[in-house]
């Protein structure tokens, strides 16, 4: 079944895998995916993106949650060709989301179907495809479900291990997140 989650989110998202066209409008067109850009030509050109000399009269640049310049999917996104990585990172995160609903509901004793169902009415909902146009809610909403696995682990049975999974997931929210997610 995980492998059919994948499929039925890529099937519903399959204009993000263009190399022309970003993969959404409204704030990721405008905004999320040229700062990422100048951040990505700063660094291609031996500068650290910390300022933006082109909006306003200057601002701070790493600073920006919109950026997620300091969470580790953000990397990736630079290691890829544009629009393709820009498009790829938004479609890993409802990945991300499909089988972190999933795995909860799996957790939680539904069946395997039932968990299917309920990977894809999370992940293609439409306030999920809303936050899809805002990249630090995305990252936030998707790592949610992890996040409530994790806890989950964490207090049937505490551990060494669990209390890392639990922080890796809690941590991978908050580097990426909106603060009214994580």
């Amino acid at each position: 079944y995980p492998i059919a989650l994948l499929l039925a989110v890529s099937a519903a998202g399959w204009q993000g895998f263009s190399t022309t066209r970003v993969f959404y409008y409204r704030d990721l067109l405008l905004y999320s995916y040229p700062m990422p850009q100048l951040a990505m030509n700063m660094l291609r050109h031996g500068y650290l993106p910390l300022w933006d000399p082109y909006t306003d009269f200057g601002s701070p640049l790493a600073a920006m949650p919109d950026l997620l310049l300091y969470y580790p999917g953000t990397w990736l996104r630079f290691a890829l060709p544009y629009p393709f990585g820009f498009n790829f990172h938004i479609i890993v995160h409802f990945y991300l989301a499909a089988l972190g609903a999933y795995c909860l509901s799996r957790d939680l004793g539904m069946s395997r179907p039932a968990s299917f169902v309920v990977g894809v009415a999370y992940s293609l909902s439409g306030p999920m495809l809303s936050v899809g146009t805002m990249y630090n809610m995305l990252t936030a909403a998707s790592w949610m479900p992890l996040c409530l696995l994790a806890v989950r682990w964490t207090v049937r049975q505490p551990s060494a291990w669990r209390i890392m999974l639990l922080s890796v997931a809690l941590g991978m929210q908050a580097m990426g997140g909106e603060t009214i997610f994580s």
